[in-house]
Order: structure tokens, then sequence, then C-alpha cells
């Protein structure tokens, strides 16, 4: 009679783990260098785009601005 292989046996299951857990050390470093890049791409890009929009502010402004104070709250006239 002749058994069955039914699933893994514990040794197995172990040096699957520690394989997988040594991998994703591995891994995860080199994710975060790359998020963190992509983090700073997008700071510049923000930075970049608000600069831009701050000097087209500036080169359409024609006249002077002067903030009020009124009993409802704040007004730019």
């Amino acid at each position: 009679m002749q058994k069955k292989n039914k699933g893994f046996t514990l040794v197995e299951m172990v040096i699957t783990v520690s394989i997988f857990a040594i991998l994703l050390g591995i891994l995860v470093p080199s994710l975060n260098s790359i998020i963190g890049f992509r983090v700073q791409r997008a700071t510049n890009s923000i930075a970049s785009g608000l600069d831009k929009t701050k000097i087209e502010a500036s080169n359409r402004l024609v006249g002077e601005m002067k903030l009020e104070k009124r009993s409802n709250g704040y007004y730019i006239s």
C-alpha cells in the first residue's frame, strides 16, 4: 500500500518561510529608496508648479492689492 503525499513537512515550510523572509529583507530597502525618489520627484514638481503660478500671478498683477477687514471677514480690493 502506497502513502499519498497530502502536504508539506514542517521542515519544508520552515525553509520556504526562511527564504521568503531573507528575500523580503533584501527587497524592502530597495523599495524604500525607489519610493523616496518618487516622493522627492513629486515634491520638486509641485514646488516648480507653485513657483510658476506665483510668477504668472505677479506678471498679471496690474495695480495694488489691499487687504481690508470688514465685520463679516477679510476682503482683497
